[in-house]
């Protein structure tokens, strides 16, 4: 059986892109390694959906070796877990970026096993503070996270009964960031690769959904400018 949890182990998500040149729109491939275990293949790519701003959303599968299939969505609340093109928008209205939900669904059944949300922008706003504040380990890195904190967020990840907030944290000798939840998993951005550390015991699709998040969950469409 596939490994559903990981306790002490890094977990590393090894990404490939790949161009699809018709809709010049790329899909990540990667493989999910626990130490050197392969334990499933991942592939994800942004999908239209009904959120404003013309966004995108990612849309991921993962496919463990046991042939279990899950499937990570980011949309607008009521949106069915299979997001297809529309041609007009279900309920007549469009929703902000600020309220789409992420989840992890089996796909033979369709049970939700971990799900996050982005809760109100002011107290987005007071935890990040507190992080930066906490996890800023020199005056520069707290000087460049206050520039970065209006365009951060602060998703909250739900499994089961338990509730986490996914936040930022400066990583020492490095200008970008690494994101937290709470305090049993790390995740660490490297070069063509995403490391996902716990600490402790962390179920399978809290990491992945996370790993969702942290590759960037919403796509903006550019506009075109007007002409003088």
């Amino acid at each position: 059986m596939a490994v559903r949890s990981v306790s002490g182990k890094q977990l590393t998500a090894e990404a490939k892109v790949i161009w699809n040149r018709r809709w010049l729109r790329k899909t990540v491939a990667a493989s999910l390694r626990v130490q050197d275990q392969r334990v499933a293949e991942i592939e994800s790519s942004f999908v239209p959906t009904e959120l404003i701003d013309d966004a995108k959303c990612r849309r991921t599968t993962v496919t463990f070796i046991d042939g279990a299939r899950w499937s990570i969505v980011t949309g607008a609340p009521g949106e069915p877990p299979e997001l297809k093109k529309r041609l007009g928008v279900a309920d007549g209205k469009r929703h902000p970026v600020s309220a789409r939900i992420a989840e992890v669904r089996e796909e033979r059944g369709g049970r939700v096993l971990a799900a996050a949300t982005w809760p109100d922008q002011k107290l987005q706003k007071q935890m990040l503070l507190e992080s930066m504040s906490q996890h800023g380990p020199s005056v520069l890195e707290r000087v460049v996270g206050s520039a970065l904190r209006p365009v951060l967020e602060a998703p909250q990840v739900t499994v089961a009964d338990t509730t986490l907030w996914l936040l930022p944290f400066a990583i020492p000798g490095r200008v970008g960031y690494g994101k937290r939840l709470g305090d049993v998993l790390m995740l660490l951005r490297g070069s063509g690769s995403f490391k996902l550390i716990p600490k402790g015991s962390v179920p399978m699709e809290a990491a992945l959904l996370c790993w969702h998040i942290h590759a960037g969950d919403v796509e903006f469409v550019p506009q075109a400018g007007g002409g003088g």
